[in-house]
């Protein structure tokens, strides 16, 4: 694939804004996504895609994402957004992103974001050529693939072991207009907080708010996410979750989302289950300061394994 050069890095900046943070008093998780995009808007040229979707109805979506959640930032700092852009196929676009506080080199956040081009039918095609330009990409080297080998013998997959009978937790989404961005599908960054309220609720709302009252607060340490299929305006969704204890400090939610139902559906019409996104994320609890800024790490609070066992059945020591 096309390797770009440090001349390809694009910063932008701004300030973090009330509207930003959440009761924590950091920015919530999910605003880094919205954040990266205005980076890519910025380095491929907004009016360039809003051309590019009404004279063909071709788009950009993202298929996946890693983010790695090192600090928070907080209200009225002043940050930085690099965006560094590659091409990895005629078909795909890797945007490697960032956020540091101003004159900082260590990141806040890190992480990648996978797109791909597709039409008004939602079906993948080739890069524009224009895109590619505004990046400097033209030449795209797609390299050859590997001949095909023997496949190696198949062998039976150890079973796994049955949830317990709580499980999977299921929290009921419905897709509003607000969900939604132009292109007519649930915008992505939206996802994580599908999932996000399935976990408070899985967890008990009740549990957390005692928690974040004692100064004991979640936080995301890591997300990665991808994405099989756009939800739409009027979808029933399903938000899936089941809880894996990594650590005495640490817990990761798989998480599904299903789409099982649409309000716009003709009376005795069968919509079929469908997987939409898979997510895995990773919960960490620290301990906060009288100015709500971190102090350390924390053990997994008592409440919330007692929550699981009680509630889900699950089998925690």
């Amino acid at each position: 694939s096309c390797i770009p050069s440090p001349a390809m890095t694009t910063s932008i900046y701004r300030i973090v804004y009330m509207e930003d943070t959440d009761c924590t008093g950091v920015v919530y998780h999910s605003n880094y996504l919205r954040w990266w995009e205005q980076g890519r808007e910025a380095l491929l040229g907004q009016q360039k895609l809003v051309d590019l979707f009404e004279s063909s109805g071709r788009s950009f979506v993202v298929c996946a994402v890693e983010q790695t959640f090192k600090h928070s930032a907080r209200l009225g700092e002043r940050i930085e957004i690099r965006t560094i852009p590659t091409v990895e196929s005629k078909y795909r676009l890797s945007f490697n992103c960032g956020v540091y506080r101003e004159g900082q080199d260590d990141p806040l956040v890190h992480g990648k974001v996978d797109m791909v081009c597709v039409g008004r039918d939602m079906k993948l095609v080739a890069l524009p050529e224009e895109i590619a330009n505004a990046v400097g990409l033209i030449d795209v080297v797609v390299p050859p693939k590997p001949k095909a080998r023997l496949p190696p013998p198949k062998r039976r997959p150890a079973s796994a072991a049955p949830l317990p009978a709580g499980l999977p937790h299921i929290h009921p989404i419905e897709v509003y207009y607000e969900d939604t961005d132009f292109t007519g599908v649930v915008y992505y960054a939206q996802y994580y907080k599908f999932c996000e309220r399935a976990r408070s609720h899985m967890c008990g709302m009740e549990n957390l708010m005692n928690l974040v009252q004692s100064g004991i607060s979640p936080v995301v340490a890591a997300g990665k996410i991808t994405f099989k299929e756009g939800a739409n305006y009027g979808d029933l969704l399903e938000i899936r979750t089941v809880p894996k204890i990594e650590s005495t400090h640490r817990i990761i939610f798989e998480q599904t989302v299903v789409r099982v139902g649409r309000q716009t559906a003709a009376d005795g019409a069968v919509v079929v289950p469908t997987v939409l996104v898979v997510a895995q994320i990773t919960l960490v609890f620290v301990k906060l300061d009288a100015n709500g800024a971190t102090k350390n790490l924390v053990a997994l609070p008592p409440p919330l394994l007692d929550e699981f066992r009680n509630r889900y059945g699950m089998d925690i020591p």
